[in-house]
């Protein structure tokens, strides 16, 4: 009984010793967290089947109009650039067979398509021209999610880099996300496709006295570092609408904080070992020498610096979540290394 009160006076100065240290990489991991919760939630959330032999996942449609549609665009996912913030997408174009007769028609003849992606947060406006001549051969009977009817039926591919909104300093939990608005113009018969395009993408009163064609959206992806969920058929929309997010996988993050942990655990799986081993009393108990804890944390130090490097893709920022999750833990076995040799630990059973 005579000990508790310098007990407690341990703990006391155990725990002050700990906040101090960890105070800093704690409220940093706190703001990390609740500033990169902004994430949007769709309103029919539906996942993307992944890759699979390096091939795409198997395609989802997401916006289908009332009627009969006259285009079918596809998007490809194909991966994202978090330092650009740019996710790259190849788009297949197609006519079904009611859209050839539409455009083939004598009034329309000889004109050109616009495909008009639009950012609903406004961060950019693209316009990319579909020449007629690239779609007449190839028309789909309908706008089905068949990954080989798609690649076999369609006229027109292009690459195309969409402007995206994420937080990837909350790597492994990091996002992105977008909604862009898709529309295809049919141009005047004579005009030609690219200056079509291009007073287009000057402004949307150009658009007002083209003809809009309905289109049907169908997504697939064949990047395997992200997952993509889309937003599913939304029949109540007067235009198209492509709404995505991307995250990583589950059982990345799992396996990103799994092997991140390791060395803490070791470290203090090691010292509770220690700690519950039954010693002999009086003196010819050992505990640690100082030079030992320090080896230990230092240990623990230089293996974090190559777990890091496979851990965090070097295209993300420098201070991410899982970097903060290091410091943290650096900073609490620093402490309680401390506090192990100046607080719990004898004088007289530290002397070599």
């Amino acid at each position: 009984m005579r000990s508790y009160p310098g007990t407690v006076r341990r703990v006391v100065v155990s725990l002050v010793i700990v906040a101090a240290f960890c105070c800093v990489p704690v409220i940093l991991l706190f703001q990390n967290v609740r500033n990169s919760a902004g994430i949007q939630e769709l309103a029919r959330p539906a996942s993307l089947s992944p890759s699979s032999n390096g091939d795409y996942g198997e395609p989802k449609k997401i916006y289908s109009p009332h009627g009969v549609s006259d285009v079918c665009v596809t998007f490809e996912f194909l991966g994202l650039d978090p330092t650009t913030a740019l996710a790259n997408f190849g788009i297949l174009v197609g006519l079904t067979g009611d859209g050839l007769k539409y455009v083939s028609s004598p009034l329309r003849r000889n004109g050109s398509l616009s495909l008009v992606i639009d950012s609903a947060i406004g961060l950019n406006n693209i316009a990319i021209p579909v020449p007629l001549s690239a779609l007449e051969n190839s028309p789909v009977t309908a706008c089905q999610p068949n990954r080989n009817k798609i690649l076999q039926t369609v006229g027109f591919r292009t690459l195309q880099d969409f402007f995206v909104l994420g937080e990837p300093q909350a790597f492994p939990d990091d996002w992105y996300e977008a909604s862009n608005n898709v529309a295809v113009y049919l141009c005047p018969s004579g005009s030609v496709p690219g200056p079509c395009a291009a007073k287009i993408q000057i402004g949307e009163q150009i658009t007002r006295g083209l003809q809009s064609l309905p289109v049907s959206l169908i997504v697939m992806t064949r990047a395997a570092d992200l997952s993509m969920t889309v937003n599913t058929d939304s029949t109540h929309r007067t235009a198209s609408v492509l709404e995505f997010t991307a995250r990583r996988p589950t059982w990345v993050v799992v396996y990103t904080y799994w092997v991140a942990a390791m060395p803490f655990v070791l470290m203090i799986a090691l010292f509770t070992a220690y700690a519950r081993k039954k010693k002999p009393s009086g003196p010819d108990r050992k505990l640690p020498a100082v030079y030992e804890v320090a080896f230990g944390v230092a240990a623990t130090l230089v293996a974090i610096l190559p777990l890091r490097a496979v851990l965090v893709p070097s295209s993300l920022p420098s201070l991410t979540r899982l970097d903060i999750v290091f410091s943290t833990g650096v900073t609490l076995l620093v402490a309680l290394s401390i506090t192990w040799v100046f607080v719990w630990a004898k004088p007289a059973e530290n002397r070599t």
